[in-house]
């Protein structure tokens, strides 16, 4: 009698300390959406201070023949 007791005891013990070690797996879509869109705004940056960049080049390039001939 007490031996079932006991393994009825020891068996519900396992069972709960088995299952309180699992672990489980984490949802990353969320990170890495943040990290996307972290990359987006960067790329979307650059792109802008590029377009910038060629925007005063040629305004510096259409001033250039009257520069040169002043």
């Amino acid at each position: 009698m007490y031996k079932k007791i006991f393994s009825a005891i020891l068996f519900g013990v396992l069972t709960i300390a088995s299952t309180s070690t699992f672990v489980s797996c984490k949802d990353y879509d969320d990170d890495i959406n943040n990290l996307q869109a972290q990359i987006d705004e960067l790329n979307n940056k650059k792109i802008a201070e590029i377009n910038s960049t060629i925007t005063e080049l040629k305004n510096a390039d259409a001033a250039l023949p009257t520069a040169i001939t002043d």
